[in-house]
């Protein structure tokens, strides 16, 4: 989600006119943030497959269609000129109908142990932004690019000092959470 929100800025300040959508899943959190950050968000329902059990996995699957058609509907009605999937996974359904729609598809891979969703979709992907060497392994060579972690302007301005960090302190970081548990 922040990631997204990072690349979308960035897309922003090279171009003022680029027009932004964020698909998901429409968990709260997710239209809370999307929405403060002022972007569009589109919601469809899809579920993960990974750590469910055998019956949740089977209903996952069974939603997948319907989430691919969801996902092809808002594409055509959007028109983007190209999808970057950040993982998660409701960026498989809109990944793969944004390729089978010839819609340029790129991935963007934060972790070092890349997601199933970006393993699984790195076919489809004509880029793939690493944030860690490591993660090259997983990913078609000719498609990789070892980019870092997008992060968000207000964190990167808080490492340059003009943001709220206080002159003779040290900067202190404390990062808790994250993917799959981390």
């Amino acid at each position: 989600l922040f990631p997204g929100i990072a690349i979308a800025r960035a897309f922003q300040r090279r171009n003022p006119k680029s027009v932004i959508l964020f698909v998901g899943t429409g968990r709260e959190l997710e239209r809370r943030v999307i929405g403060e950050a002022g972007y569009r968000h589109a919601v469809i329902k899809v579920r993960g497959l990974k750590g469910m059990g055998l019956l949740r996995q089977l209903g996952s699957l069974v939603a997948l269609p319907g989430a691919l058609l969801q996902a092809a509907v808002g594409l055509w009605r959007f028109r983007p000129e190209v999808v970057i999937g950040v993982g998660g996974y409701a960026a498989g359904p809109v990944c793969l109908a944004a390729w089978l729609m010839r819609i340029p598809v790129c991935l963007q891979e934060q972790n070092s142990l890349p997601g199933i969703t970006n393993r699984l979709l790195a076919r489809l992907a004509r880029r793939i932004y690493i944030a860690f060497e490591t993660s090259q392994a997983y990913f078609p060579a000719s498609k990789v690019r070892l980019t870092g972690n997008p992060v968000r302007e207000a964190i990167v301005a808080l490492g340059r000092g003009d943001g709220t960090q206080v002159p003779g302190k040290p900067f202190t970081v404390l990062v808790a959470g994250g993917s799959q548990g981390a």
